[in-house]
């Protein structure tokens, strides 16, 4: 079962979409299931939990949920707009094209969109955000 957007968001989101409404598959669940772990890596790095996503929205603020559910029902959209196709600019590529994918797709714009600004993305140690102030030597 999905757990950062239900199957009933999705479709209440895409009745604004009638063209892809039609191309829902019979297992909504399934594509949302994958859309979270769309999500999950847009995030980054988190240790998955026992659900096996990264996030357990019962523990966050009311915003990060809604950011999760909006990234998770974008993330849906953007695989059935996409339909397992190449996205980009492949009319350019002269000859044959084989393509060897490991892991994740990369997530549509429009969920790191969703996500901005919620305090979800997983950060790097590597630097602060702001600098720490170093207190003044004093000489004796």
């Amino acid at each position: 079962m999905a757990v950062y957007a239900l199957a009933a968001d999705l479709r209440a989101y895409l009745v604004a979409r009638p063209d892809l409404a039609a191309s829902l598959p019979a297992d909504v669940e399934g594509l949302l299931r994958e859309a979270e772990q769309d999500v999950d890596i847009a995030i980054g790095p988190y240790p998955k939990l026992a659900s096996g996503l990264a996030l357990d929205p019962t523990l966050l603020l009311p915003g990060q949920v809604d950011a999760l559910r909006r990234a998770t029902i974008f993330a849906a959209e953007f695989r059935l707009e996409a339909d397992d196709e190449l996205v980009g600019a492949s009319e350019f590529v002269a000859g044959g094209l084989a393509v060897a994918w490991r892991g994740g797709r990369p997530p549509g714009p429009k969920v790191l969109e969703a996500l901005a600004g919620h305090g979800l993305y997983r950060r790097s140690g590597c630097a602060l955000p702001t600098p720490v102030p170093v207190p003044p030597l004093v000489y004796p």
